[in-house]
């Protein structure tokens, strides 16, 4: 190839073209002729085109010492790029989305191609496409990157990347046809037509804007600008070709003009087997050059356009609403898992509240909370685990929130000697995954112990700032501890997977990628996205897996919807049947389960099947002006954090400190409000008190000696084996009778008349009776496992209340209570002072049938004429007695 480059001469094409520069403000002509005949070495032409002075220079040294001097001297003047400086960019097809911009890059760089960076192209969904967007250093190795087809085991398509249809605009001047890279004109606002950056105008939202281009009411970047239409115009007009006038011949394949008596041959026809193994002549296809070019009316060009046009736009719609329903389906197994450095969570708490409802986030992974052990922090929704830093001044400290409706337990964190670190464990319909929040202090090396305490065998994520940098994974320099924990990790066989953007972005300091995961063990792949929003010093990342997860399954109720009393006495009267007898124990049982199923059938056909939708607003509602103040930080951010402009970063600090009193403000009145609708007379004062005091325990991995235990299933186990040795059962074996009662003074301080019958059977109950019962029987009370609530049984009928009656009678009857009345759900509550992580320091709560309850009230009030035996300074179990009766009848001694 070398030879054949020296055989041939060189073209003109082959030379480097020089652009030309174009200055204004140019009013002594001949005195800058002088200035830059002396700072060039060749010769120049100048052109004189709308106030503007074009200069065209013979060099490539010419061009660059000019340039130099233009800017020495403070010219406003604009330019191109040469050739050879331009970076040369690529699209790579058909990787797919679980590569990320790491992988890629630090495989094309061990194919020696210069890559200067790497980026992952999103639709307008920003759903990740298999596109990759690559950019390299303009050599000659970088012209190979086309030839690629293969990288890291996958089939791809390289190509360049597609230019814009549209004229370019600069960024600084508003101006068309020459971009920012390469103008020192002044800077002109695209909202406001002054003499200053975009990224520090002042004028309000209320202020119509002012093109530059045009002076019409609209920004200067605005699409429909009748000056851009004209540009677009005239560029489209002179990139077409002039149409074949009739004069010029029409060229016929079929002809053969060097053999005369040759007869036509008909080309073979083309297959389809042809055109994918590539095995096309160009005889066969339709060549659509050599038709003759015949210029179409305009009203009939217009209207072809217009129809294609419908057509494309529609083809577009339906593509749009298919994309949106998969993606729609798709995100419902997505569990979007925040990572972020708050450095300080408290003062932030309605940014972060704005921010995890906007982006639906599953878990939070925070650290640097700066909470201490006393203080209280909480948010709607959410559980949250923290391990706070104990120290005397607010530091460190990590915390994970998660939603209270996903399936997931504390998981058991070791002790660490560098690492801060809280975990978690979640469940998916495959296997569980343990979720780690860590936080590596800057002072302190990172321990390989730490790593390996916890990271095990199962499916593991470790998310936070681990403050260790290393350029493997894309950082621009590499500490120890990068160092360090890449031989960890190597040793341990733990991924490491960073974002592709710097995390940490402090001013005065270079932006670098601290916040990374480590993964172990995971059969989903992660997708990272850094989002430049919040106040810190580093910015979130939000990390998506493809996990359905398992939620939480809350206490069933029986009544879900708006009921009809009426109807459901009606029902309950047609379903129960009364024609029961009861021969033995289990008969009671049985009766019991028929009536239970009858009182829920009834309550089924009597609730509202109300199938109106309510528009209920959406969770993330924020007024109108909030949500633009968000919008205008978060564009000041961005802005700064390209340009570190102060009076970006002064216009930055003014709006985060204005949303943060608007957010607390919004909360302040809604709470406001809140308070105003609270009557003292009714239960709405003591709701409110309980919201405001009650504190929401989950129960942390309890302690058993040397025993642990994490899981829920665990938990419950070593629970219930502690309030089961709390309780010593009476032997059913043991018989009282009048040999067993030692104790004289008990025997013959047995009232004579005692509530029985003559025959020896307690008296039996009766309709007026239950009902009375039932009426005194408090709405509030939480339900037993049939879910049948004391407003249920306010509403039976008579027919009810007598089947109640028979059924009562016969288990006093026969002297039994019924099994399934012995049933209750068990619900630990924490003994406030008493270490949370033992079993002893929860005592139960029981919650029975209500059936059961009004059985064991008819049972009490035969049970009263007893109550004489007892003497008068024990009542601690009696009604409207407690301890502090017995403490002060002692005072009084």
């Amino acid at each position: 190839n070398q030879s054949n480059y020296n055989i041939q001469p060189q073209t003109n094409d082959s030379t480097l073209k020089i652009p030309p520069l174009f200055i204004t403000n140019i009013t002594k002509f001949t005195q800058f002729r002088l200035e830059i005949s002396e700072v060039i070495i060749n010769d120049f032409t100048a052109t004189s085109k709308n106030e503007k002075i074009k200069v065209n220079v013979e060099t490539v040294d010419d061009f660059r010492t000019l340039t130099k001097f233009l800017d020495d001297k403070k010219y406003e003047y604009y330019t191109y790029r040469l050739k050879n400086e331009k970076d040369i960019s690529a699209i790579i097809r058909n990787l797919p989305t679980s590569i990320t911009e790491f992988e890629v890059m630090e495989e094309l760089r061990r194919l020696n191609f210069p890559v200067k960076s790497v980026l992952r192209l999103n639709n307008k969904n920003k759903t990740p496409t298999p596109l990759m967007a690559i950019q390299l250093e303009n050599n000659p190795l970088s012209q190979d990157i086309f030839k690629l087809n293969k990288l890291l085991n996958c089939i791809i398509i390289t190509e360049p990347r597609r230019k814009s249809k549209d004229p370019p605009q600069c960024t600084n001047c508003q101006r068309y046809g020459h971009i920012y890279k390469s103008c020192n004109l002044q800077p002109r606002c695209v909202k406001c037509n002054e003499s200053h950056h975009y990224s520090i105008c002042e004028k309000s939202s209320n202020t119509p804007p002012t093109c530059v281009n045009c002076n019409e009411t609209h920004p200067a970047n605005y699409k429909g600008c009748a000056y851009f239409k004209t540009i677009k115009s005239k560029n489209r007009n002179n990139s077409q070709k002039h149409p074949q006038t009739e004069s010029q011949p029409i060229p016929n394949p079929a002809r053969n003009d060097n053999a005369i008596n040759s007869t036509t041959k008909t080309p073979n026809p083309t297959l389809y087997a042809d055109i994918t193994k590539g095995k096309i002549n160009s005889t066969n296809l339709f060549n659509l050059e050599q038709m003759p070019n015949v210029p179409l009316n305009d009203n009939l060009q217009k209207t072809i356009t217009e129809f294609i046009e419908n057509i494309l736009q529609n083809i577009q719609n339906i593509i749009s609403s298919i994309f949106n329903s998969i993606t729609n389906n798709l995100s419902l197994q997505n569990l979007n898992v925040f990572n972020w450095n708050a450095n300080g969570i408290k003062s932030k708490k309605s940014s972060l509240i704005e921010f995890l409802t906007r982006h639906k986030i599953d878990i939070a992974c925070i650290t640097e909370t700066h909470l201490k052990n006393h203080e209280t922090f909480k948010l709607n929704g959410y559980n949250i685990y923290r391990k706070d830093r104990d120290h005397i001044h607010s530091s460190g400290g990590v915390a994970i929130l998660i939603k209270k409706n996903i399936k997931h337990y504390q998981s058991i964190t070791p002790n660490m000697i560098s690492l801060e670190a809280i975990s978690i464990t979640i469940s998916t319909n495959k296997h569980q995954i343990k979720i780690i929040s860590a936080y590596n202090p800057p002072n302190k090396k990172i321990q390989k112990e730490d790593i390996s305490k916890i990271f095990d065998n199962h499916p593991t994520i470790l998310l936070g700032d681990l403050n260790s940098k290393n350029q493997i994974w894309g950082c621009l320099k590499t500490n120890p501890n990068g160092i360090k924990l890449l031989q960890i990790t190597s040793e341990l066989r733990i991924l490491i997977s960073p974002p592709s953007k710097p995390t940490f972005q402090r001013s005065g300091r270079v932006p670098d990628i601290l916040d990374i995961a480590l993964i172990s063990n995971l059969p989903t792949t992660l997708h990272h996205q850094v989002i430049n929003e919040l106040d810190s010093d580093h910015v979130p990342v939000i990390t998506t897996l493809n996990e359905p997860l398992i939620m939480n399954q809350y206490t069933p109720k029986l009544i879900t919807a708006p009921i009809n009393w009426q109807t459901y006495r009606e029902k309950l009267n047609t379903n129960l049947s009364c024609t029961r007898q009861y021969k033995n124990p289990e008969d009671i049982n049985t009766s019991i389960e028929y009536l239970t199923n009858t009182i829920k059938e009834s309550i089924n056909q009597a609730m509202t099947k109300n199938n109106k939708t309510i528009n209920h607003p959406p969770a993330n509602f924020l007024p109108t002006s909030i949500q633009n103040l968000i919008k205008q930080k978060h564009k000041a951010r961005r802005i700064w954090q390209n340009t570190r402009n102060l009076a970006v970063k002064r216009r930055l600090n003014q709006l985060t400190r204005r949303v943060k009193w608007e957010l607390d403000n919004l909360r302040y009145n809604s709470y406001s409000e809140y308070l105003k609708k609270i009557n003292p007379n009714d239960s709405s004062l003591w709701l409110a008190t309980k919201r405001l005091l009650k504190q929401h325990n989950v129960i942390p991995p309890l302690k058993n000696g040397p025993a642990k235990f994490e899981t829920n299933a665990e938990k419950t186990e070593v629970l219930a084996n502690h309030f089961a040795s709390c309780f010593t059962s009476i032997d059913e074996d043991t018989v009282y009778n009048d040999q067993n009662i030692t104790n004289p003074d008990i025997y013959h301080s047995l009232p004579n008349d005692i509530n029985v019958n003559s025959n020896g059977s307690i008296s039996p109950t009766s309709p007026i009776e239950i009902q009375q019962i039932i009426v005194k029987l408090t709405n509030k009370k939480s339900p037993g496992h049939d879910l049948i609530t004391n407003k249920i049984l306010k509403n039976v009928t008579p027919k009810v209340l007598s089947y109640l009656s028979s059924l009562y009678n016969s288990a006093m009857r026969f002297g039994t209570f019924p099994s399934s009345w012995k049933h209750a759900i068990i619900i630990p509550i924490h003994k406030p002072g008493k270490p949370a992580d033992s079993p002893s320091s929860y005592r139960p709560i029981s919650l029975l049938p209500s059936l059961s309850k009004l059985y064991e009230r008819i049972l009490l009030n035969r049970l009263k004429s007893f109550t004489q035996i007892i003497p008068k300074h024990q009542f601690g179990f009696k009604t409207h007695h407690s301890t502090c009766h017995q403490i002060q009848r002692i005072s009084e001694l």
